[in-house]
Protein backbone atom coordinates (compact mmCIF):
# COMPACT_ATOMS: atom_id res chain seq x y z
CA UNK A 1 0.00 0.00 0.00
CA UNK A 2 1.37 3.17 -0.99
CA UNK A 3 1.57 6.32 1.14
CA UNK A 4 -0.56 8.19 -0.82
CA UNK A 5 -3.21 5.32 -0.32
CA UNK A 6 -2.61 5.31 3.59
CA UNK A 7 -3.11 8.95 3.76
CA UNK A 8 -6.79 8.63 2.32
CA UNK A 9 -7.60 5.72 4.07
CA UNK A 10 -6.66 7.83 7.76
CA UNK A 11 -8.64 10.67 5.90
CA UNK A 12 -11.61 8.72 5.10
CA UNK A 13 -11.88 7.33 8.51
CA UNK A 14 -11.18 10.56 10.63
CA UNK A 15 -13.83 11.77 8.44
CA UNK A 16 -16.29 9.02 9.48
CA UNK A 17 -15.54 9.65 13.11
CA UNK A 18 -15.88 13.51 13.41
CA UNK A 19 -19.33 12.72 11.74
CA UNK A 20 -20.33 10.42 13.54
CA UNK A 21 -19.02 12.56 16.77
CA UNK A 22 -20.83 15.37 14.86
CA UNK A 23 -24.09 13.81 15.21
CA UNK A 24 -24.45 12.08 18.18
CA UNK A 25 -23.47 15.93 19.90
CA UNK A 26 -26.04 17.53 17.61
CA UNK A 27 -28.78 14.90 17.77
CA UNK A 28 -31.76 15.69 19.59
CA UNK A 29 -33.23 13.06 21.92
CA UNK A 30 -36.78 12.54 23.17
CA UNK A 31 -37.39 11.28 26.51
CA UNK A 32 -39.90 10.75 29.14
CA UNK A 33 -39.39 10.22 32.67
CA UNK A 34 -42.84 8.63 34.67
CA UNK A 35 -41.97 9.54 38.42
CA UNK A 36 -44.76 7.39 40.36
CA UNK A 37 -45.52 7.86 44.11
CA UNK A 38 -46.11 5.17 46.28
CA UNK A 39 -50.35 4.91 47.06
CA UNK A 40 -51.77 7.31 50.03
CA UNK A 41 -54.26 4.83 51.79
CA UNK A 42 -55.77 5.56 55.02
CA UNK A 43 -56.39 3.05 57.55
CA UNK A 44 -59.45 1.40 57.27
CA UNK A 45 -60.65 3.01 53.67
CA UNK A 46 -60.91 1.74 50.64
CA UNK A 47 -59.78 4.88 48.72
CA UNK A 48 -56.31 4.86 47.53
CA UNK A 49 -54.71 8.39 46.55
CA UNK A 50 -51.91 8.11 43.42
CA UNK A 51 -49.66 11.30 41.60
CA UNK A 52 -47.90 10.21 38.73
CA UNK A 53 -45.63 12.89 37.10
CA UNK A 54 -44.58 12.19 33.07
CA UNK A 55 -42.15 14.68 32.65
CA UNK A 56 -39.69 15.27 28.76
CA UNK A 57 -37.16 15.06 30.39
CA UNK A 58 -34.94 14.72 26.74
CA UNK A 59 -34.03 17.84 24.78
CA UNK A 60 -36.29 17.42 22.52
CA UNK A 61 -40.15 17.50 21.31
CA UNK A 62 -42.01 14.29 22.78
CA UNK A 63 -44.31 13.93 20.73
CA UNK A 64 -47.90 12.35 20.97
CA UNK A 65 -47.64 11.59 24.75
CA UNK A 66 -50.07 9.66 25.94
CA UNK A 67 -51.16 8.22 29.74
CA UNK A 68 -52.37 5.13 30.38
CA UNK A 69 -53.69 2.83 33.72
CA UNK A 70 -54.42 -0.96 33.11
CA UNK A 71 -57.44 -2.76 34.75
CA UNK A 72 -58.70 0.41 36.70
CA UNK A 73 -62.02 1.43 34.58
CA UNK A 74 -64.63 0.29 37.47
CA UNK A 75 -61.78 1.13 40.50
CA UNK A 76 -61.67 4.79 39.09
CA UNK A 77 -64.11 7.71 41.26
CA UNK A 78 -66.76 8.45 38.39
CA UNK A 79 -69.38 11.38 38.66
CA UNK A 80 -73.65 9.79 39.00
CA UNK A 81 -73.37 10.48 35.24
CA UNK A 82 -69.95 8.66 34.71
CA UNK A 83 -67.61 11.05 34.22
CA UNK A 84 -63.82 9.98 35.40
CA UNK A 85 -63.58 12.24 38.21
CA UNK A 86 -60.45 10.35 40.11
CA UNK A 87 -58.19 10.87 37.36
CA UNK A 88 -57.44 14.76 36.98
CA UNK A 89 -54.35 16.24 34.60
CA UNK A 90 -52.50 19.77 35.24
CA UNK A 91 -49.98 20.47 32.59
CA UNK A 92 -46.84 22.76 33.00
CA UNK A 93 -47.20 25.15 30.84
CA UNK A 94 -50.87 24.92 30.95
CA UNK A 95 -53.70 23.94 28.71
CA UNK A 96 -56.50 25.07 28.15
CA UNK A 97 -58.81 23.07 28.32
CA UNK A 98 -56.88 20.40 30.18
CA UNK A 99 -56.79 16.54 28.59
CA UNK A 100 -59.40 14.53 29.86
CA UNK A 101 -59.52 11.00 30.73
CA UNK A 102 -61.18 8.44 28.69
CA UNK A 103 -61.85 4.54 30.00
CA UNK A 104 -62.67 1.83 27.31
CA UNK A 105 -64.49 -0.54 27.53
CA UNK A 106 -61.62 -3.32 28.40
CA UNK A 107 -61.19 -1.37 32.07
CA UNK A 108 -58.19 0.44 30.63
CA UNK A 109 -58.52 4.42 30.89
CA UNK A 110 -56.01 7.12 29.31
CA UNK A 111 -55.41 10.74 28.83
CA UNK A 112 -54.04 11.95 25.83
CA UNK A 113 -51.34 14.40 26.96
CA UNK A 114 -50.46 15.58 23.57
CA UNK A 115 -46.91 16.80 22.29
CA UNK A 116 -44.74 17.78 25.66
CA UNK A 117 -42.22 20.16 24.95
CA UNK A 118 -38.81 19.64 26.81
CA UNK A 119 -39.05 20.31 31.02
CA UNK A 120 -42.69 20.18 30.27
CA UNK A 121 -44.78 17.84 32.46
CA UNK A 122 -47.70 16.29 33.26
CA UNK A 123 -49.09 15.65 36.86
CA UNK A 124 -51.72 13.49 37.65
CA UNK A 125 -53.49 13.02 40.58
CA UNK A 126 -55.28 9.90 40.40
CA UNK A 127 -58.03 8.61 43.58
CA UNK A 128 -59.21 4.85 42.77
CA UNK A 129 -60.92 1.99 45.05
CA UNK A 130 -58.51 -0.48 46.55
CA UNK A 131 -55.85 -2.38 45.69
CA UNK A 132 -53.25 -0.08 44.79
CA UNK A 133 -51.87 -0.16 41.63
CA UNK A 134 -48.58 -1.85 40.30
CA UNK A 135 -46.52 -0.15 38.47
CA UNK A 136 -46.46 -2.51 35.36
CA UNK A 137 -50.23 -1.57 35.36
CA UNK A 138 -48.97 2.59 34.78
CA UNK A 139 -47.65 3.57 31.48
CA UNK A 140 -46.87 6.42 29.54
CA UNK A 141 -45.72 6.16 25.83
CA UNK A 142 -45.11 8.59 22.70
CA UNK A 143 -44.39 8.10 18.91
CA UNK A 144 -40.77 8.82 19.44
CA UNK A 145 -39.52 8.89 23.15
CA UNK A 146 -37.89 6.66 24.97
CA UNK A 147 -39.44 6.04 28.45
CA UNK A 148 -37.99 5.57 31.80
CA UNK A 149 -40.07 4.78 35.35
CA UNK A 150 -38.94 6.32 38.56
CA UNK A 151 -40.83 5.11 41.81
CA UNK A 152 -41.18 7.77 44.76
CA UNK A 153 -42.39 8.29 48.40
CA UNK A 154 -45.06 10.70 48.43
CA UNK A 155 -44.07 13.90 50.99
CA UNK A 156 -45.37 12.95 54.26
CA UNK A 157 -47.33 15.95 56.46
CA UNK A 158 -45.53 16.52 59.38
CA UNK A 159 -47.89 17.81 62.71
CA UNK A 160 -46.25 19.02 65.62
CA UNK A 161 -47.61 19.61 68.98
CA UNK A 162 -47.18 23.32 70.55
CA UNK A 163 -47.70 24.46 73.89
CA UNK A 164 -48.30 27.42 74.44
CA UNK A 165 -48.93 27.71 77.79
CA UNK A 166 -46.45 30.48 79.86
CA UNK A 167 -43.87 28.39 82.29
Amino acid sequence: MTKEMKVAMVSVILTGVVSYLIYLVTTKRAELTIIITDPVQNPGEVKVRQWVTVRSSGDDVAKKVNFSLKDIGARLEKSSQGTVTGMTVQLTPPATPPPQPVCGPDATCGVAIGDLQPDASALLTISYSAPPLRDEEINAFSDNAKVHKIRRRPLQTLTTEVNLEPR
